[in-house]
């Protein structure tokens, strides 16, 4: 096994549920000196993501036995909106817990202390049933971990259409420490410890290595045409549909660019399949965000911290502030460059320069600096 830069004192297990997680994990994962990845959700590891897995030897363990324990949670939830929650929650929870520590005993590790069980910010049932298994049926000592899968980079805290005032605290007291990217997550959670520690994946230092690492040279046009990538938000996060379709009739109508969409790999079927129907003439990629956002001239976003790579690549960024109700923090204003009107929009378009757009420089902290923070939080130094 591949030995990182840090965690000389314990074992570090990454529990991982979709491609997101693992990709804000991967730095923290290859830089760990003992490590396992333990996949509990089913999902497609891209490419590069394999290649690093690979090259890094990570051993990878895959824990879920989704179609039973997914029958399980929804008994449990059937029977909670049925008043019979009290009657069959024993049975089904016994049943859970069984499934899981079958699935678990796979990690030898379990049984021997000073382990890190690391999770990204989710307070899920099924988190919550491998936190209980694992303290109950494994004698070690554990520390269990959340960490986050992004950036708050909006002010405002009601970031759904059904929020009708800001949304409560997230419960996190289950967990042992709660790792905050930001003092937006900071404030948002209910935790026994949190800290604030940037991350490691979003560095200029990691990002260009990922580039080094993962992809080959710029592709050559084959047009004059700009390549414009429109990076989706699920329409329930505060995205006006109506205006995110206009947007993209602007830019066909001027004939001038090759538009992109890489759609949110959390949104429904429903919504997928009704922009894909929308705009027919458009490519729709599954590739890397981070490769797309390299190959691009120009970045369209609406409420995703996806578009940190971006900014870290120095690419010209642009946010319709006309299209979603969500207000950008301040500190990522002075990178971008916003339009608060669809006339504002179009004239911008018409009259683009790329090389006008605003790109200033994005100081992220030193990856070297970060590194050592996140070696003491994951060893004996905050325990």
């Amino acid at each position: 096994m591949a030995e990182g830069q840090f965690g000389n004192f314990n074992m570090n297990l990454f529990f991982v549920r979709n491609s997101i997680d693992l990709d804000f994990m991967m730095p923290i994962i290859v830089e760990s000196k003992q490590k396992i990845i333990c996949q509990y959700e089913k999902f497609s590891i891209i490419n590069n993501n394999k290649k690093l897995l690979v090259d890094n030897n990570i051993e990878l363990v895959k824990i879920h036995n989704s179609l039973l324990i997914n029958l399980t949670n929804f008994f449990l939830k059937a029977c909670s909106r049925i008043n019979l929650l009290n009657c069959f929650q024993p049975l089904l929870t016994t049943f859970q817990d069984l499934i899981l520590y079958q699935e678990l005993k796979k990690i030898n590790y379990l049984y021997s202390g000073n382990n890190n069980v690391i999770f990204d910010h989710t307070n899920s049932e099924k988190v919550k049933a491998i936190i209980r298994v694992i303290q109950n049926k494994f004698k070690s000592r554990n520390k269990f971990i959340a960490v986050p899968h992004g950036i708050n980079i909006f002010k405002n805290r009601m970031n759904e259409y059904i929020d009708i005032k800001p949304p409560q605290k997230v419960d996190f007291t289950f967990f042992d420490l709660v790792i905050c990217s930001d003092k937006g997550h900071f404030e948002t959670i209910l935790a026994k410890k949190k800290v604030i520690i940037y991350p490691l994946r979003y560095t200029r230092e990691w990002v260009e290595r990922l580039i080094k690492f993962k992809y080959k040279k710029k592709i050559k046009k084959k047009s004059d045409k700009k390549k414009v990538l429109i990076v989706h938000s699920k329409f329930s996060g505060n995205v006006n549909d109506l205006e995110f379709y206009r947007i993209i009739k602007i830019l066909k109508n001027m004939e001038k660019f090759e538009i992109t969409i890489k759609l949110h790999p959390r949104s429904t079927k429903n919504e997928n399949s009704e922009i894909k129907n929308k705009c027919k003439e458009c490519i729709f990629s599954r590739d890397d965000i981070l490769n797309l956002v390299n190959q691009s001239d120009l970045i369209i976003f609406f409420q995703s911290s996806a578009i940190l790579d971006a900014i870290l690549l120095n690419k010209s960024v642009i946010f319709p502030v006309f299209a979603t109700s969500n207000q950008l923090i301040s500190s990522l204003k002075r990178n971008i460059t916003s339009y608060h009107s669809p006339d504002q929009f179009y004239k911008g378009m018409l009259n683009l320069k790329v090389n006008m757009i605003n790109k200033n420089i994005f100081q992220s902290p030193k990856y070297c600096e970060l590194l050592s923070k996140w070696n003491d939080i994951f060893n004996k130094n905050f325990f």
